[in-house]
């Protein structure tokens, strides 16, 4: 055994040496794990995304068979309402009756009138408990007017 000594000041180098944090290296570590949990989640998200899409994309999917016969069935429905149009009673073309309201517009008719619906009477007044009179019919009380006389 040599009996060299090692100074207590070098010791406590070495041991507080290896007590040290890297804290460089803790930090690049974290900010690496954080940019893989957000990629990880931007590629969920993405997947998640496309996933939907193809789902939906399939149930809007509809058949030409369909599309042609929902289309033929409304040209006949229209067909017939064309065909139709003026013989029921009250029914006119809009083109005949556009021109039949601008035809009553210059010459002069009110609007009222033009529509072709009728007004519904004005409700008959009821007589007032009290006087037998209409409430139209009832007259206010004179205002009491004081003359001075001197």
């Amino acid at each position: 055994m040599s009996g060299q000594t090692v100074p207590d000041t070098e010791i406590e180098l070495q041991v507080q040496g290896e007590k040290d944090v890297n804290a460089t290296l803790i930090g690049l570590i974290g900010f690496v794990g954080a940019l893989i949990v957000f990629a990880i989640i931007i590629l969920l998200q993405v997947i998640y995304y496309a996933w939907v899409s193809r789902i939906e994309t399939r149930n809007r999917q509809v058949l030409p068979e369909e599309i042609v016969a929902v289309k033929t069935e409304q040209q006949l429905r229209l067909a017939a309402a064309a065909s139709q149009a003026g013989k029921e009673a009250g029914v006119l073309p809009i083109d005949q009756a556009m021109r039949l309201v601008l035809r009553d517009l210059q010459a002069g008719r009110p609007a009222a009138e033009i529509g072709g619906r009728m007004q519904p009477p004005a409700p008959a007044p009821e007589p007032n408990e009290k006087t037998g009179q209409t409430t139209q019919e009832v007259k206010s009380p004179e205002k009491p007017t004081s003359k001075i006389k001197n």
